[in-house]
C-alpha cells in the first residue's frame, strides 16, 4: 500500500489496516440479537492495551452484564470512534441490597471518545421495577457510563434507559482538562448526567 502524496512510502496492507481496530475484527455482529459480549470485551481490551484507535460501525451490540461482568478499560490512552453505534445491556444483576454497579467504566490518562450510545437496558430487563430493592432502606442500580480522564475530548455521546445515573465521572478522580462537546442522556431512572467530579470543563 502506498498513500497518495509526495514522499509517501510503501507499506504492507496489513500494517496500514492495523492503524485502526474494529469491533468487527473480534466477531461482533451488531444486530441487537446476537450476543456480542465476548467480542466487545476483547475489543475494549485491545484498544486499551495497545493504545490503537478503536472503531465501532453503526449497529446495536448486545452485551450481557451478567456473563461479561463490568465492561472496563484502565489505560494510558483510550480512543474510540463509534459513529452512533450502541452498546446495549441485554442483562444485568437484579438481586442484592444497596448495590451500585457500573455498566461501562473507563479510566485513562487521555480519552478521545465520540459517537457512542450506551443503552442501559432497564426497559427490557425490568429495571425501574424488578431491581428497585428497598431491603434495609437501600436500592440497587446500575450506572451507564463512568469515565475518569485527565486530558482529551468527549463528544456526541448518548446514554439512555440506565437504571442509575446515565453518564458520570469517578468520584475520586473525575475529568480534568477534557474538552466536552455534546453529551445527551434521557429516559434514565435517576440522574441523566452527573459531573460533580469535573475539575476542568471546556465547552465547545
Amino acid at each position: 500500500f502506498t498513500q497518495a502524496g509526495t514522499g509517501a512510502v510503501a507499506r504492507t496492507a496489513q500494517d496500514k489496516m492495523r492503524e485502526v481496530v474494529s469491533v468487527k475484527d473480534f466477531g461482533a455482529v451488531g444486530d441487537g440479537v446476537a450476543d456480542d459480549t465476548a467480542a466487545i470485551r476483547a475489543f475494549f481490551a485491545e484498544i486499551a492495551d495497545s493504545g490503537t484507535a478503536g472503531f465501532m460501525p453503526p449497529g446495536i451490540y448486545a452485551y450481557n452484564r451478567n456473563t461479561g461482568g463490568l465492561l472496563s478499560a484502565d489505560c494510558d490512552r483510550f480512543v474510540l470512534e463509534a459513529e452512533g453505534a450502541t452498546i446495549q445491556c441485554s442483562a444485568y444483576p437484579l438481586s442484592g441490597s444497596g448495590t451500585i454497579i457500573d455498566f461501562i467504566n473507563i479510566r485513562t490518562d487521555y480519552i478521545d471518545l465520540s459517537g457512542l450510545v450506551v443503552d442501559g437496558g432497564c426497559q427490557r430487563v425490568g429495571g425501574r421495577v424488578d431491581s428497585f430493592c428497598t431491603t434495609g432502606g437501600f436500592f440497587n442500580y446500575m450506572q451507564g457510563l463512568v469515565i475518569s480522564a485527565s486530558g482529551g475530548r468527549i463528544d456526541a455521546v448518548e446514554t439512555h434507559d440506565c437504571e442509575g445515573i446515565g453518564f458520570t465521572t469517578e468520584t475520586a478522580t473525575g475529568l480534568s482538562n477534557v474538552q466536552i462537546g455534546t453529551i445527551r442522556s434521557h429516559n434514565n431512572w435517576m440522574i441523566g448526567i452527573d459531573l460533580r467530579s469535573l475539575t476542568a470543563f471546556i465547552e465547545n
